[in-house]
């Protein structure tokens, strides 16, 4: 007689390492340090697949229910708590208080949350996608531009650029606005933040105004682009 036995590929693992262990090619230890088990259990799969074979390697629990698995006439009453046209419109977690007031039922939010979906009496939210940038070309250029005044800067041997670059990826994701003041004040505050940086190296610009020009200058190289409602996100 012929049947079809389903194993997960953990249960394939498994099954690989025992049939090494019987023919001898490792130790019952090697074979419970590689199934990351104890030797006794190790030892008490071994006997289970010589006694009954690939079904002992099976899980016992396939296809039966779950232990914590709610009861139906508990699950019956908080269906007919839930459908109840008093409770209309509430969440599930102002719906739960009312359920362990009114039934005396003490359950999860979100146990209640997936039977309320089950229901359809409650609608779960998609999550927002980010919609942003990283100023990759940014950090790349800066770099480029701190090597090119390596002559003017005495402790420039003792730095390397790269981590003081990677400053600029630090910094919160840009959000696509309407409006272009937002760009003022990002390259403001990273011609800031890069103030102290040249004083480590010996050099001091002359001023806040120079910095954010020379950031602005670089923003001219960076396309930006306010995403569609399909575009994908990074």
């Amino acid at each position: 007689m012929k049947w079809t036995i389903a194993m997960t590929q953990e249960e394939l693992k498994r099954k690989t390492i025992i049939d090494q262990a019987i023919e001898k090619r490792i130790t019952q230890k090697e074979g419970a340090e590689k199934l990351r088990i104890s030797e006794r259990h190790f030892r008490r799969v071994l006997r289970d697949f010589r006694n009954q074979g690939d079904v002992g390697l099976v899980s016992g629990h396939r296809g039966k229910p779950s232990n914590n698995r709610m009861k139906e006439a508990r699950r019956a009453k908080i269906v007919e708590f839930i459908r109840d046209p008093i409770y209309e419109g509430f969440g599930p977690t102002l719906l739960n208080e009312k359920l362990a007031q009114s039934k005396g039922i003490h359950i999860s939010p979100e146990s209640l949350r997936q039977i309320m979906i089950e229901e359809q009496k409650h609608i779960p939210k998609m999550k927002k996608r980010r919609s942003h940038i990283f100023l990759a070309t940014v950090a790349r250029d800066a770099e480029n531009w701190f090597k090119s005044m390596a002559p003017t800067m005495p402790g420039w041997k003792s730095v390397d650029p790269k981590p003081v670059c990677s400053c600029l990826w630090m910094m919160p994701p840009v959000r696509f606005w309407p409006q272009n003041l937002w760009i003022t004040k990002v390259f403001t505050l990273m011609a800031n933040s890069v103030c102290p940086i040249f004083d480590r190296l010996g050099c001091r610009l002359p001023s806040t105004a120079t910095n954010s020009a020379f950031f602005a200058s670089i923003h001219t190289q960076v396309p930006i682009k306010r995403p569609s409602r399909n575009s994908p996100a990074l």
